[in-house]
């Protein structure tokens, strides 16, 4: 009968690729309406939350995440508080920024505002 033979081989063991991400990086863009300009998409995404504006409480802050999977916040001014009371959390909704606009009743008439579009994904 032949004798073993020593064998220098060794098996390779294939590991699972892991991938990183960086952390302590925030992955939030804030968007004020200051910034756009007429005709601009402010944001296209899922609405997520809205919670008081840091600086003005009585304001809100919209909260989205977009397709890439990260997070937006755009600041409540002018008519976008109102457009987005009546749209359910988890709607995809398009936000146009359509400039300033003179605003005509109330305790505020004869002051510019600023004016959005929301468009409900359906």
């Amino acid at each position: 009968m032949a004798k073993p033979t020593e064998s220098s081989t060794t098996t390779s063991t294939s590991k699972p690729s892991v991938t990183f991400k960086e952390i302590g990086k925030s992955d939030i863009k804030y968007v004020s309406a200051k910034d756009l300009k007429a005709g601009d998409i402010a944001v296209t995404g899922i609405l997520l939350s809205s919670s008081p504006n840091k600086f003005n409480a009585s304001k809100l802050d919209f909260t989205f995440e977009i397709e890439d999977g990260s997070k937006v916040v755009l600041n409540g001014a002018g008519n976008l508080q109102a457009r987005l009371k009546s749209v359910a959390i988890g709607s995809l909704v398009q936000i146009k920024y359509n400039g300033q606009k003179k605003i005509t009743k109330g305790p505020f008439a004869n002051k510019s505002s600023h004016d959005f579009t929301v468009l409900l994904a359906g």
